[in-house]
């Protein structure tokens, strides 16, 4: 659950790092 909980966190970021590249 742990592993889980970080790779959605690293997720997270990734995302947020696209759309501020997109915006």
């Amino acid at each position: 659950m742990y592993a889980a909980n970080k790779s959605r966190r690293k997720v997270s970021s990734i995302r947020k790092s696209f759309a501020l590249k997109q915006v």
